[in-house]
C-alpha cells in the first residue's frame, strides 16, 4: 500500500478493515458536496450510508448539506445520525422507501450511538 501510494501521489486512508486510495485533498465528503451541485442532485437532499470510519466524512457532509448519515453496523461514536443493523436493513429500508416514494426514516431506525 505504502508502494502504491508513493508511486502515484496518492494518499492512503485506512479504515476497519479497508485501505482507500485517494487524491489529495479529496474525501468522501468532499466527493458528495461536489455530487450536490451538479444535476440530477443539486436541490435534492442527500443521504449517505456507510460502515466504515472512512466513511464519517460523508456523513458529515451530508447533515452539512441538510440530509443526514446512516451508520450500517455496531454502534460507534459517529456522525450519523442513525444507524441500521446490516446491509440487509439497508436494503429493506431504502426499497420500502422507493415504494412508498418516502425516505422518511420510522422508528425501525436506530439513532446512532453518539454524535461526534
Amino acid at each position: 500500500a505504502d508502494a502504491l501510494a508513493g508511486q502515484t501521489g496518492l494518499k492512503q486512508q485506512r479504515g476497519s478493515m479497508v485501505i482507500e486510495f485517494l487524491t489529495p485533498g479529496s474525501d468522501k465528503g468532499q466527493a458528495i458536496r461536489s455530487f450536490m451541485t451538479e444535476p440530477p442532485f443539486a436541490g435534492t437532499v442527500p443521504v449517505f450510508a456507510g460502515d466504515d470510519l472512512t466513511d464519517e466524512d460523508g456523513f458529515h457532509a451530508a447533515a452539512e448539506l441538510g440530509g443526514f448519515g446512516i451508520l450500517v453496523g455496531g454502534q460507534r461514536p459517529t456522525h450519523a445520525a442513525f444507524r441500521l443493523p446490516d446491509e440487509g436493513a439497508v436494503h429493506a429500508w431504502l426499497e420500502q422507501a422507493l415504494t412508498s416514494n418516502s425516505f422518511v426514516l420510522e422508528t425501525s431506525v436506530e439513532p446512532s450511538y453518539r454524535r461526534i
